[in-house]
C-alpha cells in the first residue's frame, strides 16, 4: 500500500469517528433517542456506495483499487465473450479497452450493456441494503447499550495508527445443521427490537439475520404469534450452547465393540477376537489379530496377555493403533439406531453420532423446560413445547402473570392476589381482594381473639369486638392479676437467691476439694521424684554388679582351666596305677620295681592332695558365683531345690540332714536372710514331716540397721499344678529371741516352722514336679526405713 493511501484512509476513518461523537451528542440532546438512518445511503453514479461510506482503504492503491481492476477484469472478459467486435486483451490496465472499447459493445450492443447495467444495479443496491441494516441496527443497539457503543468507539480510537481496516464481513448465516436442528428455529434468531432479553454479546457474535437488519434475508418468525419467552430466547439459547461445545463428532461405546445394524453384512478382518463385536478403535498386535481398545486394555490387565486367537504372548510396546482399519469400519453403512421408531436414514458409522444429535427426527429429547420431565421425539418437540406440555406458561385472568398451565387451578385457588374472596369470620365486607385479606383479618371485628393479660392469667375469649369492651370493663381485674403476678415472681426471685446461695456453698466446697486434691499431687510428684532417683541409684548398683560378675568370670577361668588339668592328671594317675600293677605282676623280685613303685605312690599323693585342694577352691568359687547369681535384693527368695529324692535319701541316711539357700536381701544395704529346710523333718515334723526355718545372716551393713528384726516373714512352698493352691506360713519375729538379734556369728539360730507341710501333702500333690521343688520366702519391707 502507498503512503498517500494510508494517509487517505486514516483521515477518513478520523472523519468517521468525528460524524459518530456528532451523532452521540444528538442523541444525548435528543433523549437518548438513537438517531437510526432513515433511509439506505444515496448511490454514486457508478453504482457503488458515496464516498463518505467507503472505509479506510479503499483509495487508489489500496485494496478498494485491487478490487476496482479485479471488476474491470471480469468486465473486459464479458465483453470479449459475448460481443464478436473485438477479442478480450487481459494485458490492459485502467484506460486500456478492448476491440470492442467501453462504448462499443459488438454485435448486440444494446442488449448486453442493459443487461450489465441491471446487473450493476442490482450489485450496488444489495450493498447499499446491506450497509444500510448495517447502519440501522448498530444505533438501536447505540441506544440498547451505550457502554458498549462507548467502549467500540474507545476501541476505534486506539485503532487509528494502525492499518486501515478490512471492508465489512459479509452477514452471518446459520449452519445448514443448525437450520436442522429444531433447537434454532426461528424464534432463536429474533432481534433485539422483538426480545429485549437477547443480549448484546449475542447479537454481535451472530450478527443476526432478521428483516430490521437485513432486507434481502427474511426471517421465519411469525411476530404475530405469542411465543413462550423462557423457551424461545433464554432456554432454548442453552440448549444451543450445549450442541455447539466441542464434543466427539463419532459415537465409541463404553466397552467392547459397535453393536449396530449394518446395511450389508460385515467381514470377519473387521470383528473382534475378544468380544466378536465390530471393532471399536481397533489395536492391531504382532500377530497380526485386531483387537476393539477396550477388550486390549483388558487383556493387557492379566499377567501374562496371550492373544485369544493364536495364544501368542502380547507385548504392549507391540501394539499399534489400526487408523486404516479404522477409517473402513467408520465408512460403513448402517441402519439408524431409531430404525424401530420410524427412521430410515442409512448412514455411515462415522456419522451416527452426528445424525442422532442433529439431524434424527427420530431420535428422544428432553423437554427444554426444566419441570417437564417428558422425552419427546425431535420431530415432535416444536408442538409439545407450544401446544402439549404441561408446563407451558399462560396467563393468569385475574392478576395477568405467566403461569404454568398444570399450576393454574392451584394458583387460582390458593395463590393469585387478584381473586375476590369473602371474609372467613363473615363480617360486614362481603368481598375483597386475596392480597388486602391479611390487612382486614387484623381489623375484623368478629375475627376471634384473646385478652392482652392472657399471659398474666386472663382466660377470656371472643372476637375483637368482645375483647376490647372486656378490656375496658375488667381493669380491676387485670390489676389483681398483674399483683398476683408481681407476688409470683418475687417468691421466685427468692427461691432464685436461696438456691445461689447453695450453689455458693458447693462450689467452695468443691473449691477446697481442688486444693486438697492440689496438694495431694504435690506429694505425689514429690515421691515420684524420689522413687526415680532411687532407681537410677539402684541401676547404678545392678550395673556395678554386672562388672564384678564379669570379674568373676575372669578369676573363675583359670579355675577351670585348672580342673582340666586335674582330670588330665587323675587319668595320667590312673595310667601309671594301670602301669605298676602290671610292673608288679611282672616281677615282684625286683628290687628296682619296688623302688619305682614307691616313687609312683609318692607321686600319687602328692598328686592328690593337689586334687583336693583345687576342688576345695573350684567348690568355694561355684558356691560364691551362684550366690551373686542368684541373690535377691526385694526381700524375697526363690529357691528351686533339684534332685529332691536324693536330697531325701541322704538326709534319711544322716548324711545331709539340712540344706541352705543362697542369701537375699531386703535391700542393697539391707538385711542378709537366707532359708533352712530339713527334707527329711527337723524336731517334732522329723521323718513325717519337711521343716523350713528362717535365717538372719551376718550382712556388711549390719552396723546402719535397727535390731532386734522386726519384719513379718512369709513361708511358701510353690503349688507347680494349674490349679497354684500354695502352701504358706506366715510370723512376726519375736523382738526377744536371740533369732532376730545382731548376729554376732556367721549367721543366728534358725527360726520357722518345724512341721511346715506332711511328706505324704507334698509327694502325693503337684509340689514336686520334674524332681523339684519350689520354696518362697517372702520378707515384708513397706515399713522398712532406709538405711
Amino acid at each position: 500500500m502507498s503512503p498517500a493511501a494510508g494517509e487517505e484512509g486514516k483521515g477518513l476513518k478520523r472523519q468517521g469517528r468525528e460524524r459518530a461523537r456528532e451523532r452521540r451528542a444528538g442523541g444525548r440532546a435528543r433523549g437518548g433517542q438513537s438517531p437510526g438512518p432513515a433511509a439506505p445511503p444515496p448511490l454514486e453514479p457508478d453504482g457503488g456506495l458515496s464516498r463518505r461510506k467507503r472505509r479506510p482503504g479503499r483509495g487508489r492503491g489500496g485494496r478498494g483499487e485491487r478490487e476496482r481492476e479485479r471488476g474491470r477484469r471480469e468486465r473486459e472478459r464479458e465483453r470479449g465473450g459475448t460481443g464478436g467486435g473485438g477479442d478480450f486483451q487481459p494485458g490492459l490496465r485502467e484506460g486500456g479497452r478492448g476491440s470492442a472499447g467501453r462504448g462499443r459493445r459488438g454485435s448486440a450492443p444494446g442488449t448486453f450493456q442493459a443487461g450489465a447495467k441491471a446487473r450493476r444495479r442490482r450489485r450496488s443496491e444489495a450493498a447499499a441494503a446491506a450497509s444500510w441494516g448495517l447502519e440501522r441496527l448498530r444505533g438501536a443497539l447505540e441506544a440498547a447499550v451505550p457502554e458498549e457503543k462507548e467502549a467500540r468507539a474507545e476501541e476505534e480510537e486506539e485503532e487509528a495508527g494502525e492499518e486501515p481496516l478490512s471492508p465489512p464481513s459479509p452477514p452471518f448465516f446459520p449452519p445448514k445443521e443448525e437450520l436442522k436442528n429444531p433447537y434454532f428455529t426461528a424464534s432463536s434468531w429474533n432481534c433485539i427490537t422483538v426480545h429485549s432479553s437477547v443480549t448484546f454479546s449475542f447479537l454481535f457474535k451472530h450478527r443476526c439475520p432478521c428483516p430490521l437488519s437485513f432486507p434481502f434475508y427474511s426471517c421465519n418468525m411469525d411476530t404475530s404469534k405469542k411465543t413462550d419467552p423462557p423457551v424461545s430466547v433464554e432456554t432454548v439459547q442453552q440448549k444451543a450452547n450445549v450442541e455447539r461445545s466441542p464434543v466427539p463428532s463419532v459415537y465409541i461405546p463404553e466397552q467392547g465393540g459397535y453393536k449396530e445394524k449394518f446395511v450389508n453384512a460385515v467381514e470377519d478382518k473387521y470383528k473382534c477376537e475378544k468380544c466378536r463385536l465390530i471393532l471399536c478403535n481397533p489395536r492391531q498386535t504382532e500377530c497380526g489379530h485386531r483387537y476393539c481398545e477396550t477388550c486390549m486394555n483388558a487383556l493387557l490387565s492379566c499377567t501374562i496377555p496371550k492373544c485369544t486367537a493364536c495364544q501368542e504372548t502380547i507385548v504392549k510396546e507391540k501394539i499399534f493403533k489400526d487408523n486404516c482399519c479404522r477409517r473402513e469400519l467408520l465408512a460403513l453403512q448402517i441402519f439408524c439406531r431409531n430404525e424401530n421408531k420410524g427412521c430410515r436414514e442409512q448412514l455411515t458409522l462415522g456419522q451416527l453420532l452426528t445424525h442422532l444429535r442433529n439431524d434424527c427426527l427420530f431420535e428422544e429429547l428432553p423437554c427444554p423446560r426444566v419441570d417437564c420431565k417428558e422425552k419427546i421425539l425431535r420431530k415432535d418437540l416444536p408442538d409439545h413445547a407450544e401446544k402439549t406440555c404441561k408446563y407451558r406458561e399462560t396467563t393468569c385472568k385475574y392478576c395477568k402473570s405467566q403461569v404454568p398451565i398444570i399450576m393454574i387451578q392451584k394458583h387460582e385457588d390458593a395463590d393469585c392476589p387478584c381473586v375476590m374472596v369473602t371474609c372467613p369470620h363473615k363480617c360486614s365486607v362481603s368481598a375483597l381482594l386475596r392480597k388486602e385479606l391479611n390487612a382486614h383479618l387484623s381489623e375484623c371485628i368478629n375475627a376471634p381473639s384473646t385478652c392482652s393479660f392472657k399471659r398474666y392469667g386472663c382466660t377470656f375469649q371472643g372476637t375483637n369486638q368482645q375483647v376490647k369492651a372486656h378490656e375496658t370493663s375488667s381493669a380491676v381485674q387485670h390489676v389483681d392479676l398483674l399483683k398476683e403476678w408481681s407476688n409470683c415472681l418475687e417468691n421466685k426471685v427468692a427461691m432464685l437467691q436461696n438456691e445461689s446461695l447453695e450453689k455458693n456453698k458447693s462450689i467452695q466446697t468443691l473449691h477446697n476439694q481442688i486444693c486438697s486434691f492440689e496438694i495431694e499431687i504435690e506429694r505425689q510428684k514429690e515421691m515420684l521424684r524420689s522413687n526415680e532417683s532411687k532407681i537410677h541409684h539402684l541401676q547404678r548398683v545392678i550395673d556395678s554388679q554386672a562388672e564384678k560378675l564379669k570379674e568373676l568370670d575372669k578369676e573363675i577361668r583359670p579355675f577351670r582351666q585348672n580342673w582340666e588339668e586335674a582330670d588330665s592328671m587323675k587319668s595320667s594317675v590312673e595310667s601309671l596305677q594301670n602301669r605298676v600293677t602290671e610292673l608288679e605282676s611282672v616281677d615282684k623280685t625286683a628290687g628296682q620295681g619296688a623302688r619305682n613303685a614307691g616313687l609312683l605312690e609318692s607321686q600319687l599323693s602328692r598328686h592328690d592332695q593337689m586334687l583336693s585342694v583345687h576342688d576345695i577352691r573350684l567348690a568355694d568359687m561355684d558356691l560364691r558365683f551362684q550366690v551373686l547369681e542368684t541373690a535377691s535384693y526385694n526381700g524375697i527368695l526363690i529357691w528351686k531345690i533339684r534332685d529332691y529324692k536324693r536330697r531325701k535319701q541322704e538326709a534319711v541316711m544322716g548324711k545331709t540332714l539340712s540344706l541352705y539357700s543362697q542369701p537375699f536381701y531386703t535391700g542393697y544395704f539391707g538385711y542378709k536372710m537366707c532359708a533352712r529346710v530339713y527334707l527329711n523333718g527337723d524336731g517334732m515334723g522329723k521323718g513325717t514331716h519337711l521343716s523350713l526355718f528362717f535365717v538372719i545372716m551376718r550382712g556388711e551393713y549390719d552396723a546402719l540397721l535397727p535390731w532386734p528384726f522386726k519384719q513379718k516373714v512369709t513361708l511358701m512352698l510353690m503349688d507347680q499344678g494349674p490349679s497354684r493352691r500354695h502352701l504358706g506360713d506366715a510370723f512376726k519375729p519375736d523382738p526377744n529371741s536371740s533369732s532376730f538379734k545382731k548376729p554376732t556369728g556367721e549367721m543366728n539360730i534358725a527360726s520357722g516352722c518345724p512341721v511346715f507341710v506332711a511328706q505324704t501333702v507334698l509327694e502325693n500333690g503337684t509340689y514336686i514336679k520334674d524332681d523339684t521343688i519350689f520354696i518362697k520366702v517372702i520378707v515384708d519391707t513397706s515399713d522398712l526405713p532406709d538405711p
